[in-house]
C-alpha cells in the first residue's frame, strides 16, 4: 500500500510538472531576452567609451556650432531691421546715403570678429588634440565618459525588437560591428520569443473571452428567436441523422450540442474582433500610465509614442526620458509587441483567404500539418488513417487528395451533405473480413462434423 501511494504520488508530480512545461518554456524564453539586452547594454557601453579630454572637446565643438547658428540668426534679424530702416529712409527713390550702409556693416562686425576668434581657437585645439592623442598621461587614461546605462538598455532593446529609435547609435567601428553581430543573434531570437509570447497571450484571452462571447450569443438568439438559413438547417439536420435516437432531453441536449457547434464555428471571427479590441484598449490604458510619469507626454503624445513603437515604426521623436519607470515601459512594450503579432496573424489569415479565393485546391500532398512541434505530411496522415480502419491500398491509392479535400470543405460549408457512401457488403467488408480471418461460411459446420467422423471411423 506504501509503495502504491508513493508511485500514484509520483506520478502526480510528473503530470503538474508536464502540465507546468509550457508555462516554463514561455518564461525562460523572456528571461533569456531580458538578460541578452542588459549584457547587450553594458558590452557597448565599454565599446563606446571614449576619453573625457575626447569627448570634452567635442562638445566643446558642439557649443561652437550653436554659437555660430544662434550667431547668424541673430544677424539675419539685424540685417532684416536695417534694410526696414533703408526703404524708410529712402522712400522708395532708389538714392541711399553711404551712412546708411553702414548700419549693414555693423550687423556683422560683432559676429564675424566673433566666429573668427571662435575658429582660431577650435583650430589651436585640434592642433594640440592630434599632438597628444597618441601620448595620453595616465591620469587620462582612466577618466571615460560612458553612454548612461538608460540609453543603453533601450538602444539593445530597439536593436533586437527593430524598433530603432535611433536617439543613440554607435559611431566607432568596434561599436557598428558589435550592432550587426548582436542583431543576427538577437532579433530572430526575440521574434521567436514575442510570437511565442504572443501565442500564449492570445490562448490566454479567447480562454477569457470566449465563455462570454457564447453566453451573449446564446442569450441573443434566445431573446430574438432567429431564423437560420437553410445551409444551417442542412448541416443542424444531417448532424442529428448521424447521431443515435434519445429521449426527449437527449434532445434538447441535441439541439443545444448544435447550437454549440455553430458557436465555434463563429469564434474565429469573435476572437479577431475580441483581439482588436483589447490591442486598442491595451494602446489607450497604457497611454495613460505613460502620460502619468513620462515628463515630456501628455495623452495624446503617449497614443502616439505606444503606437509608433508597437507597430516598430520607431520614429525616435519620442523616447521615453524617466530612468525610474524604464522596466515598466519595456515590459509594457514587449507585450504589446505580442499582441501586435497576434494582430499581423490575424491579418496574414484574412489575406490568405483572399490570395486563395476562388482558386483551385492544389497539392494536397504535400502539405505539412502540425502536431504539438512535429509534422507530418497529408498524404502520410492519409494513409496510416486508411491503415487504422483497414481501408484496401487500391482505394488509398486511388484517392484523390484535391477532391476529397475540395468535398471536405463543401461539406463544412453545407454544400454537399456528406461524403459517407452507401456500400453493399461484399464491396465494404469483404476483402477486410478475408485480411482478418473472421470469414465464415455457412458449411463450415458440416465440413468440420465430416472430418471428425472420418477421423472417428479411421481409428477403427
Amino acid at each position: 500500500m506504501v509503495f502504491h501511494s508513493r508511485s500514484a504520488h509520483v506520478s502526480n508530480k510528473k503530470i503538474d510538472l508536464e502540465k507546468l512545461a509550457p508555462y516554463a518554456i514561455h518564461l525562460a524564453m523572456v528571461i533569456a531576452v531580458a538578460v541578452y539586452v542588459i549584457a547587450g547594454a553594458f558590452t557597448i557601453r565599454e565599446i563606446e567609451a571614449i576619453p573625457q579630454r575626447i569627448a570634452e572637446g567635442s562638445r566643446s565643438r558642439r557649443e561652437a556650432h550653436e554659437v555660430r547658428h544662434n550667431a547668424l540668426n541673430r544677424t539675419r534679424k539685424c540685417v532684416l531691421a536695417a534694410l526696414r530702416r533703408l526703404e524708410k529712409a529712402s522712400n522708395c527713390s532708389q538714392q541711399l546715403d553711404i551712412s546708411h550702409l553702414a548700419w549693414l556693416d555693423e550687423c556683422y562686425k560683432h559676429d564675424l570678429r566673433r566666429l573668427s576668434a571662435d575658429s582660431r581657437e577650435q583650430k589651436g585645439e585640434e592642433r594640440q588634440g592630434k599632438k597628444g592623442s597618441g601620448n595620453l598621461t595616465d591620469e587620462n587614461d582612466d577618466v571615460y565618459e560612458y553612454w548612461s546605462l538608460m540609453d543603453s538598455v533601450l538602444f539593445c532593446f530597439t536593436v533586437i525588437t527593430t524598433i530603432g529609435y535611433g536617439n543613440v547609435a554607435p559611431r566607432s567601428f568596434n561599436g557598428r560591428l558589435f550592432v550587426i553581430l548582436y542583431g543576427l543573434v538577437g532579433v530572430p531570437f526575440t521574434m521567436l520569443a514575442i510570437a511565442n509570447l504572443g501565442k500564449f497571450l492570445a490562448t490566454v484571452l479567447k480562454t477569457w473571452t470566449r465563455p462570454f462571447v457564447r453566453c451573449a450569443k446564446r442569450l441573443k438568439r434566445r431573446l430574438c428567436k432567429p431564423k437560420y438559413t437553410a445551409k444551417e438547417k442542412q448541416r443542424l439536420m444531417e448532424r442529428e441523422s448521424r447521431k443515435p435516437a434519445k429521449t426527449k432531453t437527449g434532445d434538447d441536449d441535441a439541439s443545444s450540442d448544435a447550437e454549440s457547434e455553430l458557436d465555434e464555428e463563429d469564434d474565429n471571427t469573435s476572437d479577431g474582433i475580441v483581439l482588436f479590441i483589447a490591442f486598442l484598449m491595451y494602446i489607450i490604458a497604457g497611454s495613460a500610465v505613460i502620460a502619468a510619469y513620462e515628463p515630456e507626454m501628455d495623452m495624446f503624445e503617449a497614443v502616439y509614442f505606444n503606437f509608433v513603437t508597437l507597430t516598430t515604426i520607431g520614429l525616435g521623436d519620442l523616447v521615453p526620458q524617466s530612468d525610474t519607470y524604464l522596466v515598466i515601459t519595456l515590459v509594457y512594450c514587449t507585450i504589446g509587441l505580442a499582441l501586435t503579432t497576434i494582430a499581423i496573424e490575424i491579418a496574414a489569415d484574412t489575406l490568405k483567404k483572399l490570395h486563395y479565393f476562388g482558386r483551385k485546391v492544389e497539392n494536397v500532398a504535400n502539405v505539412q500539418v502540425w502536431f504539438g512541434g512535429k509534422k507530418i505530411s497529408m498524404k502520410a496522415l492519409v494513409k496510416n488513417l486508411g491503415d487504422q480502419f483497414n481501408v484496401p491500398l487500391d482505394e488509398l491509392d486511388n484517392l484523390n487528395l484535391e477532391q476529397f479535400v475540395d468535398n471536405a470543405i463543401k461539406v463544412e460549408q453545407g454544400e454537399l451533405a456528406t461524403l459517407r457512401v452507401d456500400r453493399g457488403w461484399m464491396n465494404s467488408n469483404y476483402w477486410r473480413a478475408i485480411e482478418s480471418g473472421t470469414m465464415h461460411y455457412v458449411d463450415d459446420d458440416d465440413l468440420v462434423t465430416l472430418q471428425s467422423n472420418r477421423n472417428y471411423y479411421s481409428e477403427f
